[in-house]
């Protein structure tokens, strides 16, 4: 892509008109204009203004797109971190965080991922009203694509949903699930871990009677599967994968009981979007 191109697209990328990135910049939104055209270009002393201003750098203004570093591979122990590592520094690139902190660009980038995997209520927000929302933190990122979007909110009312926090509700359905996970997770082989009523109840200090109508439960929120082993007795495999989804559900329970410290939160309502302007000048 041209200089045109990429100025046009980061510019609206940022959320900026042509008059607020010539505000910026110190010149007119006929000159931001003409250089989106391409019917002139920007002095090459004002390259590294526009990049600065854009939140890129020169070489994404320019377009030149550098070859993914054999370095940049990772295992699946590494990948997590790594993944959560690019979406914060995305966040801070894009969303001109430099109002909070002055220095150079992997400065700021430096500081504000030491300061999100400090602080566990330290969360970087973006919400659409179209879109979607986006929230980062060291513990825990969120991508929802349909945030706010039409019919979204019939999530609250279904009633298959209701039936699993109704099931969560109960404080030996939720004993049993942080007993399967805590032994599922500390153990190293791959595969799901198996677990009998008997053995069960006896480590979660339960009647087999409590510790069956528990691990039911948990079955019937498709969080166990069941086999019968060599000697016709029941085993309750606990599926990692769908035990996941649970946890994390668990830590955005979490986050709803601290209070918040945004260091953006970006949204597209004209109150919101107006603070979040004048933050960012």
């Amino acid at each position: 892509m041209s200089i045109a191109e990429n100025i046009a697209g980061y510019r609206k990328l940022c959320g900026l008109t042509q008059e607020q990135l010539g505000e910026r910049l110190g010149v007119t939104n006929q000159a931001v204009s003409k250089w989106e055209s391409a019917a002139s270009h920007p002095d090459i002393l004002l390259l590294p203004k526009i990049a600065e201003v854009l939140g890129i750098t020169l070489e994404e203004l320019y377009g030149i797109e550098k070859p993914y570093p054999a370095e940049e591979r990772v295992t699946a122990d590494a990948f997590p971190k790594a993944a959560n590592d690019h979406l914060i520094d995305y966040f801070v690139r894009q969303s001109g965080m430099r109002f909070i902190f002055t220095g150079s660009e992997e400065e700021n980038l430096e500081y504000h991922r030491k300061k999100l995997y400090e602080s566990s209520d330290c969360v970087l927000g973006c919400i659409s009203d179209e879109a979607g929302a986006v929230f980062a933190s060291g513990d825990l990122s969120y991508i929802n694509t349909d945030y706010k979007t039409e019919g979204s909110e019939e999530i609250f009312v279904r009633r298959e949903i209701a039936s699993i926090l109704k099931k969560l509700a109960d404080p030996t359905v939720r004993q049993m699930l942080a007993y399967m996970y805590r032994e599922s997770f500390t153990d190293k082989e791959t595969a799901n871990k198996a677990f009998l009523v008997s053995s069960a109840a006896g480590d979660c200090g339960l009647d087999e009677e409590t510790a069956f109508d528990a691990i039911e439960k948990l079955r019937e929120m498709n969080l166990l599967e069941t086999y019968v082993n060599g000697d016709h007795v029941t085993e309750y495999s606990f599926l990692k994968s769908r035990a996941v989804f649970v946890f994390t559900a668990f830590k955005l329970f979490e986050k709803m009981t601290m209070d918040f410290v945004f260091n953006v939160m970006r949204d597209t309502s004209a109150i919101s979007d107006y603070a979040f302007e004048k933050l960012w000048k």
